[in-house]
């Protein structure tokens, strides 16, 4: 088992609280001191939180074990030693409050208001899978004698009560939260447990060469030493990959990864690099190991140095992304792997499904692209087709296609504002939504004077119709006056009313527009330049606080 950097930093924070004293810290400086570090932990890897959270309800409980030891003999001491040592762990946490509130303040306003459980929800798994994937990451035989090496320890005395107390504490803790809260797998995720495995390894080695005679350590020694040469060897190289029933109980192995289709990707990429020297926006519809779009946009850095094709950022988990229309609307390539690609189940995976899904049923968005001649098969067969866009997808297909991924991917995605950017023919869409805590939306755009930028809201509309926002951070360029265009269009996308709000492009301003909602399936925005002249201009501003709300 490799030991990560981040697991080496928390094994050394752990080491660091089972070095403080039996009856509590006498030294003050270790308070700040483990604050510090706990936050610093959390800063290094988001998922350390539930660690640092089991390290202080151990502490807590930690506590009411030396008061119960205490209280019987000396009551009112024993309050008083848990008075200050509860004082003492609750300023261990604020410690640790304040540390990440001056390193990283919008970092913790983020884990306090971000749901992740909800976020990540479509990467946990059941309490039963998560046994059995750490139980084979570091081997049944060893877990076995992790549990042996403590039991053995306590029993016999070897080790120390309240110090083997709080480590057996802190990892059940650890292990429960992870079973009934996280849900997740991951080797990465192994360095929230490592550090039990080891000590309790360590204690069943210590503990047999203090109550074995001299024989019996000797031939306990070498057993161990067969016992780790092989768990290494299986773990380390690749003899251990083969499966048997003794297999399980060593650690798993983790090979390097190693594909056959290198000369394939290769080309994969020369093709695209030919097909788009003018860096024209790519979309991978796939999400496996096997091809992804970071896969593509790393290949040509590692072959070329550089990036020479553009690869699309896209939606790849249903609890944690959004409709991938608006990323449709803007590529001009889309790369379709069949069968589907997915490293997840692929219930979780509708938002990357959707797309294959499109253009093997052939969807009327497709008709805006052809095939191209040129296909790669990678490893496991799977076939690679890449489309061109011949045109540009009109509002009425737009509106269709989003219909079809409503019903497909359900529930909507958890980062899926309630509007989408609806533009298309763009080279490259600098245009942003992004969610406000409050459930407004704020909006980075960007428009020229040749070219608007539309954005469609398209959840229930109320009969009287009232939009606010404003307008700041304007960053525009020979374009002195622009509007802002409402619009409310029926379900096949035809225009019932509109009204507009002239804006300065020098001047921040609040603005409100309202219009009448019956009948309404949509409602679209519209940022429309007015500058009159002739020289080419663009503007680049931010909408906040943007409310749809019923006109009182």
């Amino acid at each position: 088992m490799k030991w990560s950097e981040e697991s080496q930093f928390f094994v050394k924070l752990r080491f660091c609280t089972y070095a403080l004293p039996d009856k509590g810290m006498n030294s003050l400086w270790q308070v700040p001191l483990l604050g510090f570090l706990l936050a610093l932990a959390i800063l290094f890897r988001r998922h350390f939180a539930y660690s640092a959270r089991a390290f202080l309800v151990a502490m807590f409980l930690q506590g009411f074990i030396i008061f119960s030891n205490e209280v019987r003999n000396e009551p009112r001491r024993a309050l008083k030693n848990l008075t200050r040592y509860t004082f003492l762990i609750s300023l261990i946490g604020l410690s640790s409050l304040a540390t990440l509130t001056l390193l990283a303040p919008k970092f913790l306003v983020n884990i306090l208001t971000t749901n992740y459980r909800f976020l990540y929800a479509s990467y946990e798994k059941s309490l039963a899978e998560n046994f059995q994937y750490y139980g084979e990451t570091y081997g049944w035989l060893f877990g076995s004698l992790t549990v042996l090496g403590f039991s053995t320890g306590t029993l016999t005395r070897v080790l120390l009560p309240l110090k083997t107390s709080f480590i057996l504490i802190f990892g059940s803790i650890s292990l429960i939260q992870w079973g009934l809260f996280s849900r997740q797998l991951g080797i990465h995720y192994t360095t929230h447990f490592t550090w039990f495995v080891a000590l309790g390894l360590t204690a069943l080695l210590w503990t047999t060469g203090l109550i074995l005679k001299k024989k019996a350590r000797i031939l306990m020694l070498v057993a161990v030493i067969i016992l780790l040469t092989s768990n290494a060897v299986m773990g380390l190289t690749s003899l251990g990959i083969f499966d048997n029933s003794i297999r399980p109980f060593f650690s798993a192995s983790q090979p390097p990864i190693v594909r056959q289709d290198y000369d394939e990707i290769h080309r994969l990429i020369d093709y695209l690099r030919q097909l788009s020297p003018e860096r024209k926006p790519i979309f991978v519809a796939a999400s496996s190991g096997i091809l992804n779009d970071s896969l593509l946009q790393v290949a040509q850095e590692q072959i070329y140095g550089r990036k020479l094709f553009r690869v699309i950022d896209t939606p790849d988990v249903d609890s944690r992304d959004y409709y991938p229309l608006s990323s449709l609307l803007e590529a001009q390539y889309v790369i379709v792997a069949t069968p589907f690609q997915h490293h997840l189940p692929p219930e979780e995976q509708d938002v990357v499904k959707v797309v294959v899904d499109a253009f093997t049923e052939n969807w009327e968005l497709i008709r805006d692209f052809q095939r191209l001649p040129k296909q790669f098969v990678l490893d496991k067969g799977v076939k690679v087709s890449i489309y061109e866009r011949t045109r540009l997808t009109s509002a009425e297909t737009i509106l269709q296609t989003l219909h079809l991924m409503q019903e497909r991917i359900q529930p909507k995605p958890s980062n899926q504002s309630d509007w989408i950017v609806f533009s298309r023919n763009r080279k490259k869409q600098l245009s942003e939504i992004g969610n406000n805590l409050n459930g407004t939306v704020n909006i980075k755009a960007d428009f020229t004077k040749a070219m608007p930028t539309d954005f469609l809201y398209f959840v229930s509309i109320p009969e009287e119709v009232k939009v606010t926002g404003n307008v700041s951070d304007l960053k525009c360029s020979n374009l002195s006056e622009f509007s802002i265009r409402l619009l409310t269009l029926n379900q096949q996308g035809e225009l019932i009313n509109t009204t507009e709000n002239l804006q300065v492009s020098k001047a921040p301003a609040n603005f409100s527009l309202s219009l009448p909602g019956k009948n309404a399936a949509y409602l679209r925005l519209d940022l429309v330049s007015r500058d009159r002249s002739k020289t080419p201009g663009s503007c680049y501003i931010n909408i906040n606080n943007l409310t749809v709300s019923k006109k009182t």
